[in-house]
């Protein structure tokens, strides 16, 4: 086997949070203050991550295998299983693997739930009917991960009155996901990490306080097109 070179630029992201010391000597001790502020950090740069990646995996200038359902998902009579089939069989013939994992936009994932051939799929399963009666996908289906992107965003300034939005929209990514990442393993993309998670935190005197600042290093990267096959617009609804 061979690969190819490329370059790739980590970027740092960074966020921080002021912990009045008036906060802290009224907290009761289940509060944590500190904690619960590291990890609100850490999840709005990890949404922001996801925000990346989905910029990334959602492009057909990426994701350089795309096409359309033969029926749109929320018309009459759509053929889920078979645009999928041809996701994989895609996948297969470009790369030489059979795909892992698919991404299910939530509002989309709400329409295939309801589809009367996946439900048939998931009844005769165990726990089919538990997932029926909760009105939820498998964890795998047609054999693939299932992985619902169910992420919301607020899209308002600051300020201003919330509106949350839907990072995904209606396209939906079947892909090779590698288990045990390496130099020269193919998977479609990796995030290319220097470190891990940084928290700092430091005294602001003139803020009476404590600032909790979380970081990390890292670039979202497309590395082989090939492990990845993106349907494209598959409800007319949304």
């Amino acid at each position: 086997w061979d690969m190819d070179t490329e370059t790739y630029s980590c970027e740092e992201y960074a966020l921080r949070h002021l912990v009045p010391d008036r906060v802290m000597n009224n907290a009761d001790s289940v509060v944590r203050p500190k904690i619960t502020s590291t990890q609100k950090l850490t999840d709005k740069i990890l949404l922001g991550q996801e925000m990346r990646a989905r910029e990334l995996v959602q492009s057909t200038v990426s994701v350089t295998s795309n096409g359309n359902p033969t029926t749109l998902w929320d018309q009459s009579s759509p053929d889920i299983e078979g645009d999928v089939d041809a996701c994989k069989d895609s996948i297969r013939t470009a790369a030489g693997i059979e795909p892992t994992s698919i991404v299910i936009p939530y509002k989309v994932a709400q329409v295939v739930k309801r589809d009367s051939t996946v439900r048939n799929l998931i009844r005769y399963t165990v726990p089919g009917d538990i997932l029926l009666r909760n009105g939820d996908l498998p964890p795998v289906l047609w054999n693939l991960e299932v992985i619902v992107a169910g992420s919301v965003y607020n899209s308002a300034n600051e300020n201003q009155t919330e509106s949350f939005k839907d990072i995904w929209k209606d396209n939906v990514l079947v892909f090779y996901k590698e288990a045990s990442p390496s130099i020269d393993s193919l998977s479609l993309g990796y995030i290319f990490r220097t470190g891990t998670f940084v928290t700092k935190s430091y005294r602001e005197e003139k803020r009476n306080g404590d600032m909790i600042e979380v970081s990390v290093i890292e670039d979202e990267v497309i590395v082989a097109a090939g492990c990845g096959y993106l349907l494209t617009n598959v409800c007319a609804g949304f």
